[in-house]
């Protein structure tokens, strides 16, 4: 492996990454010193950009609104938390508590199938509209068992 002139900086650092090489220990440490003080300067900003469960959120949202419009239906712009405020956090398709602490995704996490999934009660697919009268809190696993359909209850 053939180490660049200025190796034990920055630059060596992405010189070695551009090259494809194995990075060497003083460029590592050039590269982690500045990492360093740059968080150190603006803690705030690292925190925010680090934080999972947001971005998580807005993944979520960007995803809804972008499948709302391939199908032509109506999209307002809601978040997770506004469905909570105005339905609760029982699941309306079975009528039982949902637990908000359990992890969003399907198969991983402690009680997943518990946890909360923002459920369509018309599907998009089916013509349904991506907006806060269209959509109720379910749990994952009943959220999943529904599917594409329409809930029918009976009265």
């Amino acid at each position: 492996m053939k180490n660049p002139a200025n190796c034990g900086t920055r630059s060596g650092y992405n010189r070695h990454l551009k090259l494809k090489e194995e990075v060497c220990q003083n460029c590592r440490n050039a590269q982690n010193e500045y990492d360093r003080k740059r968080f150190e300067k603006n803690p705030d900003y690292f925190r925010k950009k680090n934080k999972k469960n947001d971005n998580l959120d807005k993944k979520r949202t960007r995803w809804r609104r972008r499948e709302a419009l391939k199908n032509n239906a109506i999209v307002e712009k809601y978040i997770d938390l506004d469905v909570i405020n105005l339905y609760g956090s029982i699941c309306h398709i079975c009528n039982k508590k949902i637990d908000l602490s359990a992890s969003r995704r399907c198969g991983i996490g402690y009680n997943w199938q518990n946890g909360l999934h923002i459920d369509h009660v018309i599907p998009i697919i089916m013509g349904g509209s991506d907006t806060l009268d269209n959509v109720r809190p379910s749990h994952a696993i009943c959220n999943i068992k529904k599917g594409k359909h329409m809930l029918v209850k009976e009265m």
